[in-house]
């Protein structure tokens, strides 16, 4: 045996019984002396020639110790393109002079983070003890600011409680596949801090935007938690009409804003306005109304708001934002110059009121595009997945699927409608504390209770 089947460390040359990294006790067991000696025959028949290689270069490949250098590799590749610099498998001593192993010591600035790494099968699961395993190691080492565990399956709900106390941070599979895919198509923010040149202030963080008020909060998980930055122009307009020497002038202002990433000029919608509010509830599920729909309202309801919160709102000359890793963050670049969109909301209103080029005057209300956040939420539970959006700047919530009882989606005409209560532990559903049902220590729904 060349590496420990627990951590993947190296063994020493000879008889070993207990690994000197993780202390796994090597002693072989019945089962691991039939996987031995189908080793062994794999390993006869790879020195009978060299059409086994190939097999023999496989085999070498799926061993603990290279599924796990590939883990860490990828780990460290993306702390790496935000701006750490990192060291792998790095040897440190602690207070209490043991040695230990970091997989991966990502630094930035005053943060000294500390990665640990697991390469699972999908079937397995990281369980509390080997969080507990970790903090015992950050607690011995003192130069740590920062812990972080990483594995490319999920955690356990205990595990997550006890990470969470701890205040370790936990990077799953889901985690791990977007921040790749991010990374692979060159969209990977760094954790650096992002300057925007103009935006909406964000008055709701991302701990507030993730929260579940539920008395089973747990039964949930965010699986994903986005921050968008999306690009407006706001412009003012004024428009001047000499009517004659002595019939007067036609003076009139307004405020008109472009999307600088489609070109579209924004207008309010006043049937989705109506839409909302006869159904007596803010909008809050797509899968209940019909795709296209439910595509069109939320979209209508959300260039409303916009509309409303570039208005309303003063935007930030050099605002920064924090980001901190508990988030992704997509910024979108805007498409359109501004002097091209100055030039389109011009044309747009000569076409629209039949006036002279020169009796409509544009002024930028900021010198580049002004960027409106919004947050997109994932929520998972069992085999169900929730969405929540929110405009970030006037914390309005422009849809949350988890937020109502699905029994009280159609009470259109009750003065109030019941809010969430607690999640199903066995389906996933949200329900009001009229169709939940406590069990013990559980909660599910009328059908698996």
């Amino acid at each position: 045996m060349k590496f420990c089947p627990e951590c993947g460390s190296q063994l020493p040359i000879g008889t070993a019984k207990y690994c000197s990294n993780c202390g796994k006790s090597l002693w072989v067991t019945t089962s691991e002396t039939e996987e031995s000696k189908e080793e062994k025959n794999i390993s006869e028949q790879f020195e009978k020639g060299e059409e086994h290689q190939q097999i023999k270069g496989d085999f070498q490949n799926q061993t603990v110790h290279s599924l796990g250098i590939k883990l860490e590799e990828t780990v460290e590749q993306i702390h790496k393109d935000r701006g750490y610099t990192t060291e792998t498998r790095k040897k440190m001593i602690g207070s209490s002079k043991a040695l230990h192993e970091i997989d991966i010591l990502a630094k930035r600035q005053n943060k000294v983070l500390a990665i640990e790494c697991k390469n699972y099968s999908e079937s397995r699961i990281v369980g509390i003890k080997e969080i507990r395993d970790f903090q015992s190691k950050l607690q011995d080492l003192p130069e740590i600011t920062d812990g972080m565990f990483v594995t490319n399956t999920n955690f356990s709900s205990e595990a997550e409680t006890y990470a969470k106390h701890n205040q370790i941070s936990l990077y799953d599979g889901e985690k791990l596949k977007n921040d790749f895919y991010l990374m692979s198509i060159g969209r990977l923010e760094s954790l650096q801090e992002i300057v925007l040149d103009f935006s909406l202030p964000i008055t709701i963080n991302n701990n507030e935007a993730t929260r579940l008020n539920l008395v089973n909060p747990t039964a949930g998980r965010i699986a994903r938690a986005t921050l968008i930055l999306n690009p407006f122009y706001v412009f003012d307009c004024v428009v001047d009409v000499k009517k004659g020497l002595f019939r007067g002038t036609f003076h009139e202002e307004g405020v008109s804003i472009l999307d600088a990433l489609t070109g579209e000029i924004l207008t309010r919608t006043e049937d989705s306005d109506k839409k909302k509010n006869q159904t007596s509830y803010s909008f809050f599920s797509k899968s209940r109304i019909h795709p296209k729909d439910s595509e069109e309202l939320l979209s209508d309801i959300e260039k409303n708001q916009i509309i409303v919160d570039l208005r309303a709102i003063k935007p930030i000359s050099k605002y920064k934002i924090d980001h901190i890793g508990k988030y992704a963050v997509i910024k979108h670049g805007s498409k359109v110059p501004i002097d091209a969109a100055r030039r389109m909301v011009k044309e747009e209103i000569i076409e629209e009121k039949n006036l002279s080029y020169d009796s409509v005057q544009i002024v930028d209300r900021a010198s580049s595009c002004i960027y409106v956040p919004k947050w997109v939420i994932n929520i998972e539970s069992q085999n169900s997945v929730y969405t929540r959006e929110i405009l970030a700047a006037s914390n309005t919530v422009l849809m949350d699927e988890i937020a109502f009882c699905p029994h009280e989606f159609f009470a259109r005409f009750r003065p109030s409608r019941r809010e969430t209560y607690a999640i199903c532990e066995r389906c996933g559903g949200a329900y009001c504390s009229r169709h939940i049902e406590r069990v013990h220590n559980s909660y599910f729904c009328r059908e698996h209770g």
